[in-house]
């Protein structure tokens, strides 16, 4: 019977130590928080925006603040890596037309 007792008593400390430090969501309306953090990054400009003012923001909670810079450096780099790879596209088919036109153009003659 008191070992039963140690193990719930031994729980219940585990418990308050996780909710000490901070557990997965200290409050239900940080859920609604996240949702609204989500739906707004997902507006093409908008959530650029947004998540540049979340990240500037003092008000800002820590963790959302991490977020927003994760979220920004990888836009910024999936934009970097777009914009290179249509670079090299537009320059490859720059090429492919050009040897169109001359090899149309030697056709013609």
């Amino acid at each position: 019977m008191e070992r039963e007792e140690g193990e719930v008593l031994e729980r219940k400390q585990i418990r308050k130590q996780k909710k000490e430090a901070g557990g997965v969501l200290r409050h239900p309306a940080e859920i609604g928080k996240w949702f609204q953090i989500l739906c707004f990054m997902n507006i093409p400009v908008f959530g650029f925006v947004y998540m540049f003012i979340k990240l500037l923001r003092r008000k800002t909670p820590g963790e959302q603040r991490y977020f927003a810079a994760a979220y920004l450096i990888y836009r910024i780099l999936v934009l970097v890596l777009a914009g290179t790879i249509l670079f090299i596209l537009y320059k490859i088919g720059l090429d492919f037309m050009d040897s169109i036109l001359q090899y149309a153009d030697r056709m013609a003659k």
